[in-house]
């Protein structure tokens, strides 16, 4: 699983397994509501183009919204986009099971291991534990569960860009190591700091 982002646009990932078809996921912060509007992604979508779900955008939105926008990708997949708390949870992670929402599949979550520019980086047991609860949510409506992914967004925190990033390489954290042992793998905001 490979996955690209654009600072400018939205965050855009690709999955480039070993099977010969590649998913495109699009939305991320600021083009789910552009989305709404079909004519803004029918070509993308009728090009086999599947949605992305920040939790924050999400979380703006009211049900006719939300609803809409999963109707869009109806028969698609979508990604979904979350935080981690310090008190060891997924934060604005979208309800994509609210009555009547009739969600498509989720191939897969993506968890900022930032809170509010602060690593709250989780004990193993409770990142895995975290991955599990969240993943039985989708199985209990009958949905298989998704792949988690860790990503470490330093980026998104001005003002520690530069600040003792050398010290917070994924290759010198065993803490970090240990969390993407338990996920499924990592995004690209991750491989800057490998």
């Amino acid at each position: 699983m490979v996955f690209l982002s654009s600072l400018l646009v939205s965050l855009v990932f690709i999955d480039v397994s070993l099977v010969k078809t590649q998913k495109v996921y699009a939305g991320g912060v600021s083009d789910m509501e552009s989305m709404l509007i079909p004519e803004n992604s029918d070509q993308y979508r009728q090009s086999g183009g599947n949605g992305h779900i920040h939790g924050v955008p999400w979380s703006w939105m009211d049900f006719d919204q939300k609803k809409q926008f999963l109707s869009l990708f109806s028969g698609k997949s979508i990604s979904l986009e979350c935080g981690w708390s310090q008190q060891g949870q997924f934060i604005y992670c979208p309800d994509v099971f609210q009555e009547n929402l009739n969600p498509p599949t989720v191939d897969f979550i993506v968890v900022n291991i930032m809170d509010g520019g602060n690593l709250a980086v989780p004990i193993r047991n409770v990142w895995k534990q975290a991955i599990l609860t969240q993943q039985k949510i989708y199985t209990d409506h009958g949905l298989p569960p998704p792949k988690v992914f860790a990503t470490f967004e330093y980026s998104n925190y001005a003002y520690l860009q530069g600040i003792n990033l050398g010290d917070n390489l994924v290759s010198k954290r065993p803490d970090f190591q240990a969390i993407i042992q338990e996920s499924c793998g990592i995004n690209s905001f991750t491989l800057f700091y490998l």
